[in-house]
């Protein structure tokens, strides 16, 4: 699991570089909002931000190192408080998350096609004793779900009191973001029915 404070793969004139184009992107919506840090992150100006970090030259080659980025920006301008760390992470997490149902659905949508193209098309055996992509693209999900709960409780037992919920943040934010990040090629470019 990555750390805010860690960053691998990039120099640091990548990071900064990283890091003032997160700034730039969330610094206009944060400008006409009053509080600094808002207490329920819609996640829509981290996705933004994410996307552009996805696709700035240094990290095309790594797209991992986009994640933390915005949780370590969000963190300069904050107190240090746990409350604002987790309030940082949670932000980048809701933007991690549009990604993750975004691509779902673009992969739900291919499966539900594909699973119609495969009941029209005559096989050996009958269409209701073929598996269902879209079925099985649900039941994975739902396994992940299942995993990515016990994987950050596992996390959060590993810390202190203090230090646990900031864990089981960074745990939940990486997760789906290497969720999005596996299933993103697979969502742009479905192959076969």
């Amino acid at each position: 699991m990555t750390t805010l404070n860690s960053r691998r793969g990039l120099p640091l004139w990548a990071k900064l570089l990283l890091g003032l184009i997160v700034l730039g992107l969330l610094a206009a919506p944060a400008a006409a909002q009053a509080p600094a840090l808002p207490d329920a992150p819609a996640g829509q100006a981290e996705a933004e931000a994410i996307a552009a970090c996805l696709s700035a030259p240094p990290v095309t080659d790594d797209p991992a190192s986009c994640v933390g980025v915005i949780a370590e920006s969000c963190l300069t301008r904050a107190d240090g408080t746990v409350d604002n760390a987790l309030r940082c992470i949670a932000g980048e997490t809701a933007g991690w998350q549009l990604r993750l149902d975004a691509a779902l659905a673009t992969l739900r949508d291919d499966a539900a096609a594909s699973d119609s193209v495969a009941a029209d098309t005559p096989a050996a055996e009958p269409a209701a004793a073929r598996p269902s992509r879209a079925a099985a693209l649900d039941r994975a999900q739902s396994a992940w779900l299942a995993w990515l709960a016990a994987e950050c409780d596992w996390h959060r037992l590993g810390f202190d009191p203090e230090t646990a919920d900031v864990a089981a943040a960074e745990c939940r934010r990486d997760a789906i973001a290497d969720r999005v990040l596996r299933l993103g090629p697979r969502s742009a470019a479905v192959d076969g029915p």
